[in-house]
């Protein structure tokens, strides 16, 4: 399975068209899909729209947090309930395509552990890959000169488990 986890906060103009476009998208991909939206404690009518998208189609799951916590918070429950082998991360804004998802999901299809896109002069999203062994920041500096794992500065990307690029949060709550 594959797992799209999408935070969510005060997005209820956008909805409508991320719905479109994750259903005319996901459903080419070559495994069954799950897109896990987290509401981030939107005040606008996210709330409602995102449990009517959850009973219309049962591949998109909800998560709703009382309060805003922030995106890295709103990602981490997306990869905690996420049942997909491969987890792909995207914004609710469309600043990432849809569509882009079937080309993350084909490179680790080619067995690759990561995936990463990035925008690259306003046009549509590059990839690079690397094995997960060569992702860790602590190697980059013994790597030879020029290499380097590129500051995507964009959620798009995919692996295997658990995100690389993320790592639990545990907090103390008050």
């Amino acid at each position: 399975m594959i797992s799209i986890t999408i935070p969510v906060y005060n997005e209820e103009e956008t909805l409508p068209h991320l719905r479109e476009r994750l259903l005319e998208a996901l459903p080419k991909l070559p495994q069954a899909w799950e897109a896990i939206l987290v509401n981030d404690g939107s005040t606008d009518r996210t709330a409602e729209l995102l449990d009517e998208m959850a009973r219309a189609h049962p591949q998109f799951k909800v998560v709703h947090f009382r309060r805003n916590f922030g995106q890295t918070a709103a990602m981490q429950a997306g990869f905690d309930f996420a049942q997909g082998d491969i987890i792909v991360p995207m914004d609710a804004d469309l600043q990432n395509d849809p569509e882009d998802i079937a080309r993350l999901v084909a490179e680790l299809e080619r067995g690759l552990d990561v995936c990463s896109g990035w925008r690259r002069n306003n046009s549509r999203m590059q990839l690079t890959t690397r094995s997960s062994a060569l992702v860790s920041a602590y190697i980059e500096p013994a790597l030879p000169k020029g290499v380097r794992t590129p500051s995507t500065k964009t959620t798009s990307r995919s692996s295997r488990g658990m995100p690389v690029y993320y790592s639990r949060v545990t907090t103390a709550g008050r």
